[in-house]
Parts: structure tokens; C-alpha cells; sequence
């Protein structure tokens, strides 16, 4: 009976240690603090000076992309931070077919460029601000 004793105090003994080990991630992007020079970019709605054209970042690493008042295609699916470059990945069935690059600075996303070429609307360079909602 002490022998069983024992034993079941190791193995709770190495459960516990095996419980408490670090496991964290090796490096993963927030939105809430990206990697690269420290700039901010926080969920919510970004939008043109002109209220044109926004995006919707969630949670979930999920947008939303209207790109001018004019179009009703609105492309939807998945983005991700990595040196303060923010890429959205819009969803077609279960690849990608269509992908928006932004340069984050001081907050705000500065529109790069997007595939296909000329289904971005979005000119280069246009600036898209965070609001409070």
C-alpha cells in the first residue's frame, strides 16, 4: 500500500510540473500591440477622410473591406500584423483570391497596393483613420 502511495505522489507531483510549464508561442502578432517600431493599431473601423471607403477589423482576426460607396462586392475574410505591415485576406470559397496590403503608422493604415491588380479601387496611398464607435 505505501509503494501505491508513492507512486501516485509522482505522478501528481509530475502532472502539476508538466501543468505549469510555459507554453508559450514563439512569436505571435496582436493586433492590440504589432510587432515592428511599436505603432498602434487597435480593432474597430478605419475610414478615408472622405467616409467613402472603411474597413472593419474584429477579434477574431476577421475584416471587412468597403472600398468605395459605389461597389456592392465587399471583401470579407482574414488579416494579420507582421512588421507593422497589416495584409487582409479576402475569402473565396477556401483560397485566397484576393489580398489588400496596408502600412500601419501612428495608428492609422496607409493603403499599399492589392491582387488582382486594378480590383483595389483603393488608390495608393490613401490613409485610413480609426474611429470610436
Amino acid at each position: 500500500m505505501k509503494r501505491v502511495s508513492i507512486i501516485l505522489s509522482v505522478i501528481i507531483v509530475l502532472l502539476v510540473l508538466v501543468a505549469c510549464q510555459n507554453n508559450t508561442p514563439a512569436e505571435s502578432s496582436s493586433i492590440d500591440s504589432p510587432p515592428g517600431n511599436g505603432n498602434d493599431l487597435h480593432k474597430g473601423k478605419y475610414i478615408t477622410a472622405d467616409r467613402l471607403a472603411w474597413i472593419i477589423l474584429n477579434d477574431d482576426y476577421k475584416f471587412e473591406f468597403q472600398r468605395s460607396v459605389g461597389t456592392s462586392y465587399r471583401p470579407a475574410g482574414t488579416y494579420h500584423i507582421e512588421d507593422d505591415i497589416l495584409t487582409l485576406l479576402a475569402h473565396d470559397s477556401d483560397d485566397y483570391s484576393e489580398y489588400f496590403i496596408f502600412r500601419i503608422n501612428d495608428g492609422q493604415l496607409i493603403f499599399e497596393s492589392g491582387e488582382p491588380q486594378g480590383m483595389a479601387i483603393v488608390e495608393e496611398g490613401t490613409v485610413f483613420m480609426c474611429i470610436q464607435e
